[in-house]
């Protein structure tokens, strides 16, 4: 997980992030990355400002699905 200061970005890998082949801008402003499979290996959220006072805790849900 990478949060760019700067850039108002946070990027979460859920795979080796040398296996990006694709990436892929939603309309939510959330970039997916893919291997060439079109399997999403992470995502990066645009326009990302954690809340003040919250500290620097972010909650990731899964959806609980089985790996392939």
């Amino acid at each position: 997980m990478f949060h760019d200061l700067a850039g108002h970005t946070l990027t979460i890998w859920t795979d080796d992030p040398t296996k990006e082949a694709i990436c892929e801008e939603t309309t939510r402003e959330v970039v997916l990355m893919k291997h060439a499979s079109g399997r999403v290996t992470g995502f990066e959220l645009l326009h990302y400002r954690p809340e003040r006072g919250v500290g620097s805790r972010v909650t990731l849900e899964t959806g609980g699905g089985s790996a392939p």
